[in-house]
């Protein structure tokens, strides 16, 4: 039986994407808190997962950008780059060299857990704004299977998936990321929002 590989399990998508997300749901919830009959707290789990993980997922992007700025720099000093290795394997940082910094690979156990609680807000919430339709509509993270998401998991150590979510050469030791919750969507949150009271 062939081994899957990290690539087996990963999509890419625009960097660009997510901040849309990110800041559209951030309006959202700060609406929802607003609104006389707020549904706010029945949310709020939710909401809070997907904003503080796409936060994340955006501070991790500019971490890259800002990395890849400064190896193409033709004023790169000696003890920059010798910074930029205490931090990360050589081989990372050529392959940061040559990517593309607007797009990112995500594993499908992150990907899943994303898309599927945008999509459990936009149907609940009847939510149609551009930025929600454009993720909702992305072809490799709606055909991402449940069972995939599980395989995902299970192929890969927990600490493993959170290393190279992002690729990391976007990890420096000095400054640890927030952690991050690629958890299960709140169920039970949606259960007893779904279930009729009486």
């Amino acid at each position: 039986m062939t081994q899957a590989k990290y690539t087996d399990y990963t999509v890419t998508v625009d960097v660009s994407e997510l901040v849309k997300l990110k800041d559209i749901l951030k309006e959202k919830l700060k609406d929802l808190k607003a609104s006389p009959n707020s549904n706010a707290t029945m949310f709020m789990l939710t909401f809070d997962k997907l904003i503080s993980n796409l936060e994340t997922l955006v501070s991790v992007a500019k971490d890259r950008e800002r990395v890849k700025k400064k190896l193409l720099s033709s004023d790169l000093s000696e003890q920059e780059l010798f910074d930029l290795k205490k931090g990360f394997k050589e081989q990372e940082l050529l392959a940061l060299k040559k990517s593309d910094v607007s797009k990112m690979d995500l594993v499908h156990s992150a990907a899943h857990s994303i898309y599927k609680d945008v999509k459990y807000i936009s149907e609940t919430l009847s939510y149609n704004d551009p930025e929600i339709v454009n993720f909702l509509n992305n072809k490799q993270l709606s055909a991402i299977s449940p069972k995939e998401a599980e395989e995902c998991s299970a192929e890969f150590k927990c600490d493993e998936i959170k290393d190279t979510t992002f690729a990391r050469p976007v990890q420096r030791k000095e400054e640890e990321l927030d952690e991050i919750d690629w958890g299960e969507s709140d169920d039970e949150e949606k259960e007893n929002h779904l279930t009729p009271k009486g």
